[in-house]
Order: structure tokens, then C-alpha cells, then sequence
């Protein structure tokens, strides 16, 4: 009776425990997260923001990119325009990819030279993380003190 007992409450256990995990993963969607007015003016004006889509849990599409008061995309300024090393034509690419490849805020590589943005995209990917686990789709404002 006693070993029956210790089956049961040990598969109850791992059920309990499988069922957590699944609960944890990333509800199919897309999930967009971004600075706050306060942060982008701290961020020398630029409001940086994130878009990423879930199916089956992994991510299938990811949109980074920081946006001025014009309206000009960082990633599609002129080295004239946006005179820093790395350019960011030549970084916000990487850093879709390091955000794609390691799949959360813990795990995405930073880009060297491009520290606060690196942060940033941490920062932002953590409420898009909590956002998808709870499957909420409305866009998440993001301070960087947060």
C-alpha cells in the first residue's frame, strides 16, 4: 500500500511539474514592446522597440529597431545622419539575430559598441517575455528603470 502510494504522489508530482513548465511558454502571438516618452528622451531621443512573434513556443519573427520624432528608423540612417561605431546598419541585423537565437532576455547576446541598446533590447524582450506568457497583446511601455 505504502509503495502505491509513493507511485501515485510521484506521477501526481510530475504531472504538477510538466504542467508548470508548459505554462511558462510563450502563448502563439505577436508581442511588441517599447521606451517609454521618458526613456526615449533619456536614449538621446530614440524609441527603441521590439516585436516578436511565437508559434509553438519558439519565435518565428523578430522586428528591433529604435524610431526618432521624424520617423526615421535607425537602422536605415546614413553614416552622416548617425556618425557611431558600429554603424547601426551594421548592428540592429545582429541584434535581431542574437535576440532570435537565444530566445530570452537571460540568454541574447549584447553587440559590442552598442551598450545601452543592448540593454535596452534585454529590457524589452523581459515584457514581451511576461506579456506572451500571459498571451496579453497590447503593446507594453517600457521605462528603463524598470
Amino acid at each position: 500500500m505504502q509503495k502505491q502510494f509513493y507511485c501515485l504522489f510521484l506521477a501526481l508530482t510530475v504531472i504538477f511539474l510538466l504542467s508548470g513548465c508548459r505554462n511558462n511558454q510563450p502563448k502563439d502571438g505577436t508581442y511588441r514592446a517599447e521606451l517609454s516618452d521618458k526613456a526615449a528622451e533619456d536614449n538621446l531621443g530614440w524609441r527603441e522597440y521590439m516585436e516578436i512573434t511565437y508559434k509553438d513556443g519558439s519565435i518565428t519573427d523578430v522586428v528591433y529597431d529604435g524610431i526618432d520624432a521624424d520617423g526615421r528608423l535607425k537602422s536605415t540612417l546614413t553614416k552622416e545622419e548617425y556618425p557611431m561605431d558600429p554603424h547601426p546598419s551594421e548592428w540592429v541585423e545582429k541584434m535581431r539575430n542574437n535576440i532570435k537565437r537565444g530566445k530570452t532576455a537571460d540568454k541574447m547576446e549584447g553587440i559590442a559598441g552598442a551598450t545601452r541598446s543592448s540593454r535596452n533590447a534585454r529590457l524589452l524582450m523581459k515584457h514581451i517575455e511576461k506579456s506572451a506568457a500571459e498571451g496579453d497583446t497590447s503593446t507594453a511601455i517600457v521605462d528603463t528603470a524598470s
